[in-house]
């Protein structure tokens, strides 16, 4: 019985972060990058046909 109580107190006070709850948490981490050039040609590390299977 304490166990499935605690399991609905937990439920109901631990709501799921979003991104609009949490943007101001992660503001300090984010930095707005450009690239310095565009990539002409990919390289892949390994050799196959098809590269989507």
């Amino acid at each position: 019985m304490k166990t499935l109580l605690f399991i609905f107190l937990s439920t109901l006070l631990f709501e799921t972060p979003t991104i609009e709850k949490d943007r101001d948490r992660w503001k300090p981490y984010y930095t707005d990058a450009s690239p310095a050039k565009t990539a002409d040609q990919w390289f892949l590390p390994f050799d196959v046909v098809n590269r989507k299977k």
